[in-house]
């Protein structure tokens, strides 16, 4: 193999063809350009809650987790300048919560007492 036919990725030394082979797999961590983004997460879903308030009280604990999961994915990265964006997306995934829970018991409540 010429050194222009000749890819190292992952310890290992492989021919262009077995690289874009193992990379279209998967199999090559280095190679991977998909990430997710906990925080992105949990801000889309806590507005989605807050939009969609009869969902919030379900959308809403799901919008905190992956916001959690967001500060922890910061924390691992390194990424310090994301924590605004993971505040944000804790306190509208409370709000998301709260309006939908304010939703479901004034519901009951209308339902109870005609």
């Amino acid at each position: 193999m010429c050194t222009l036919c000749r890819v190292e990725s992952d310890g290992l030394v492989l021919c262009a063809a077995c690289f874009d082979r193992l990379r279209k797999g998967g199999a090559l961590a280095s190679a991977r350009t998909t990430f997710r983004s906990w925080r992105t997460l949990g801000l889309h879903l806590s507005v989605l809650g807050i939009l969609l308030m009869v969902l919030g009280a379900f959308i809403g604990p799901v919008a905190l987790y992956a916001a959690a999961r967001g500060i922890g994915q910061d924390r691992k990265n390194g990424d310090e300048g994301g924590r605004a964006g993971s505040i944000l997306s804790l306190l509208l995934g409370l709000v998301s919560t709260g309006l939908g829970i304010f939703f479901l018991l004034s519901v009951l409540r209308v339902l109870r007492f005609p």
